[in-house]
Parts: C-alpha cells; structure tokens; sequence
C-alpha cells in the first residue's frame, strides 16, 4: 500500500483536503443551504472536519439533472456504458490507498479490511460489466401472424441509498447495475461514513456524462426521505436498517415505486453433533465479520451448537475470541477496529448486560479498550456469550455488533423454531456431514441463503443470487436477475396482414 496514505495522520489529512462538495449535474458544488454535517473519527474520535449536507432543494436539483441526463443515457451503446464502468472499476484499483485510508478513518475497521472492500467494488462493477448483453427480452409464439415480443427498458432516474459498513464497496459497487441498464442515479451516501463517496466525486465527473451519476451527503431523514418521495424517481435500492427499510416502503407507496430492500439479518449458524468441531469453530469465528466489528448484515451472531459439543465448543470459542487482535485499525495487525460510534458501543452494551440480566454468561470480552493505543476511539472487545435462550434481545434483534450468542440444541425441531425465531431472514450456516439431516435444515430455514460445511463467508458468490427472507427484505442482487430488476418489461404484440400486391408493385415502381 501507498505509504502515504498508510497512517492516522495521512488519512487525516487526507480526508481534510478532500471533497466536501455534492455532485449533481456533472459538477461539483456547494449545498444551496450551505450546511454541512461534522465528521468525527471513530479511531479516535476527534474531528475530521465536515462534509455537505444536502437538504430538500439538492435533492429535486440531483433529481431534475438525472431526469434530463436520461433522454440521452437511455439510448447510449450499451458497449459505451459498459466501457465507462470498466473505466469506474480500473480507477478503483489505482486508487485503492486513497480509498482504503478513508473508509478506514471514517468507518473504524482495519485499513486491510477496506482495502479488500475497494477491490469488492471493483470486482462488483466489473461481474455488472460483463452481463452487459444478457438482460435479454423474449418472443411468446401465438400461432397466428403476429409477433408477440418483451423488451427491457430502464426505469430512469434511481435512486440508491447506501449504509455506513462498506462505504465505497456500496457506493461504488451498487450503482453499476442500474448504469448498465440506462438508468441514471442519484446515490445517498451514509450519514455516519461519505468521505470515500464524496471523493469518488472527481472521477465521476471524467467518466460519465454530466448528470448520468448525481451524488449526495447529508441527513437520511431530511435528504433520503426527500429523495424515496420524489414522484420522478422511478425505483430505490436501499441496504441498511429494518426501520429505514420500514420507512422507505411507507415513502414509497404514494407513488407506488418499486423498491429493492437489503434490511440486515440475525443470522444462525448452526453446528450439528456430527460436524468436525474444530472447523466449526474457525467458521463461527470467521462468520462473524469481526473485521467489521460484526457490523456486518450477514454476521452469524446466533450460535446454535449440538449439546454434545456445547462444552467444549464454548471454551474454543472463548480462546479465539479472545485472540482477535483489535487495534487501532492503521495497525497492520489488527484485525477488528472501531464501532462506528459511542453511540453503537453504548448499544451493544446494552445487550450483553440485558442477557446477563436474563441469565447468560459472559464468557469473554466485552470491555471496553481505553488508552494511548486507542485515544478516545469506540473500541470493544469481541464478546461471546453463552447460554443465551432463543428468547432474548440479543437472540432476536441485530445488535450489529461483535457480539456472539451461544445457545444448545438437542432436538432438529428445537433448532429450526430457533433459528427462525426472528424477523430476519438473510443467511444462516450450517456445520453437518448427514446429508439428509444438512438438507432437512437447508429446507426449513426461513433464509435467502444457507451455506453448509463453508468457512463462515459464503454468502457472496458471482452469480449467485443475494437477498433476504421476511423483514430482511426482498429483491436479489449480484446475478442477472439484479439487471433485470432495474429493467422495467414492455410488451409489444404486433399483428401482421397479408400484403397488398398492388402497393408493393407501385412501391417497386418509384
């Protein structure tokens, strides 16, 4: 990595120097109220400066921008469009320091972690790219002469609201499949994290035409729910939290727009009596994004394990945990950093001493981390806690947080009721060489993606449709069928009569 932009202090002044402005329009401007939102690290949590805070009128002028910008992204080479995110996704690459150092500084994990995230970006844009002809239309037989046919047309101007966790990943990565298809794009960065959005400005403006990608920062409640009411915007995709998500489809209804919804998860991993316990175990940990300080929507933080290992699962458990190394996340050795808040830590807090309350065990972490190393940052330690019951807060609702719930199983029902005992239902993992008994669980989980004997992060494969069960949404992404659900389907019927021999003559003869 670039070695100036490889420390605290780089990032900081990087991210000082950095673009504050909204691009709407192909330009670069200033909010019209000319608020701004103050930024502060969560590494250590002093101020990183401000960034724009878009209000109303931004909006309806991003909007207006994206409206006129496409009459002509519409009918634009589809070979073009790809050419210019292939363009987007080189860039990426080349400046993956500068990207990397602030997501980090702005979002608290681990400079390596974000760097993995630029590339994610890349990769994403990239698998878009080369579906560029595949969003294909159809032709139904009738059985009489006429030509019954669908074509696929964009919807227009989109909307796409993004969460904190993976700043650039989705900020980057998320508008590719709307560009592709002809629609243009306002984008809502996160209110916690938009440094690397923001930056991403620059390069927009030299790779797409003006008002093909409109971005802006500033307050969800004020700037996001401005931009999901507006009654030329044609659909949104949101990932974030269930009550955004909740909101976003109440804006949504006047103007009936369609909406495709990633609202997070309360993800089991279950480990059955027969599994390889210790490959379980690395699972486990490895499912819980600690990268990310498990704020991650497809965190495993419900441990469902066999009563026949339960034991001996949670002291192996206890000993990995508490070797995750959290450090400063410009430490190369770190592996977890920051929760992106006080107010996130306060939150998982909460609910290790509501479970405690309830009756479950502490059985590491959960202190917070003070000191020089850390200066006033919003560090926690990884938690496990065992002997949760299926019952309590931090068993059914997502703490987006490093905390692992520990729970014993004895009966395939008693597992399956828990497992699906929350409004969630985003991925689940499960650890069994039965295959029968592996399938019987596969079947009855109320989840968009299982995966079986993987190592805890598979939940992404190119190709393979991503998305929810229940209150964690619906809509897929990162196959084909994300083109196609910013594609709207037109049917043509047309019907063909015999021809008229004497217009055809006369036509022959002029």
């Amino acid at each position: 990595m670039n070695s100036s932009v490889a420390t605290v202090e780089a990032a900081r002044s990087l991210a000082k120097v950095g673009n504050r402005q909204l691009l709407i329009g192909g330009k670069l401007c200033a909010p019209s109220g000319g608020d701004t939102m103050d930024v502060v690290s969560p590494v250590d949590g002093r101020p990183l400066g401000v960034v724009a805070k878009a209000c109303r009128v931004d909006v309806y002028a991003a909007v207006d921008a994206a409206k006129r910008a496409f009459e002509t992204w519409r009918w634009t080479d589809v070979d073009e469009r790809r050419r210019c995110l292939l363009a987007l996704a080189d860039h990426l690459r080349r400046d993956s320091a500068v990207y990397s150092a602030l997501d980090a500084i702005d979002s608290g994990s681990p400079l390596a972690v974000m760097k993995r995230d630029v590339e994610f970006a890349a990769a994403s844009i990239e698998f878009v790219a080369g579906l560029a002809w595949s969003w294909t239309g159809t032709q139904v037989p009738t059985g009489t002469r006429a030509i019954d046919f669908t074509v696929r047309e964009p919807y227009g101007v989109v909307a796409r609201v993004v969460p904190f966790n993976h700043p650039l990943a989705f900020a980057a990565g998320k508008i590719a499949a709307p560009l592709l298809t002809g629609n243009t794009v306002v984008l809502k960065l996160a209110d916690q994290a938009s440094l690397s959005g923001l930056r991403l400005c620059d390069a927009l403006v030299e790779l797409f035409p003006p008002g093909v990608i409109n971005v802006i920062s500033g307050v969800g409640a004020e700037a996001g729910d401005a931009l999901v009411r507006h009654p030329d915007v044609g659909r949104i995709g949101f990932i974030g939290s269930r009550a955004t998500g909740k909101a976003i489809l109440r804006a949504a209804a006047d103007t009936v727009t369609p909406v495709t919804l990633e609202l997070g998860g309360k993800n089991a991993f279950i480990v059955c009596a027969d599994a390889n316990l210790g490959e379980a175990v690395d699972a486990a940990i490895n499912g819980m994004n600690f990268g990310t300080a498990g704020q991650s929507c497809g965190s495993f933080s419900r441990l469902f394990v066999h009563q026949e290992l339960y034991d001996e699962a949670i002291s192996r458990l206890a000993e990995r945990i508490a070797d995750v190394r959290v450090r400063n996340p410009f430490d190369e050795s770190a592996q977890m950093g920051a929760l992106i808040s006080d107010g996130a830590r306060e939150r998982c807090e909460g609910y290790i001493e509501t479970a405690r309350e309830g009756g479950a065990r502490l059985v590491a972490g959960g202190r917070r981390l003070t000191g020089k190393a850390f200066g006033g940052g919003y560090y926690l330690e990884p938690v496990l806690l065992a002997d949760v019951t299926a019952d309590m807060p931090v068993a059914t609702e997502e703490v987006f947080g490093p905390v692992l719930a520990a729970m014993p199983w004895s009966t395939v029902d008693e597992v399956i009721a828990g497992s699906n005992g929350t409004p969630y239902g985003l991925t689940a993992g499960v650890w069994c060489r039965d295959l029968d008994l592996a399938m019987r669980l596969v079947e009855d989980l109320e989840v968009g993606t299982v995966s079986v004997n993987g190592n805890g992060t598979q939940h992404h494969t190119w190709g393979a449709p991503f998305g929810g069960y229940k209150e964690s949404g619906y809509g897929k992404e990162e196959h084909v069928g994300e083109l196609l659900d910013w594609t709207r389907e037109k049917n043509v019927n047309v019907q063909l009569h015999e021809a008229d021999e004497g217009h055809l003559l006369r036509t022959s003869d002029t």
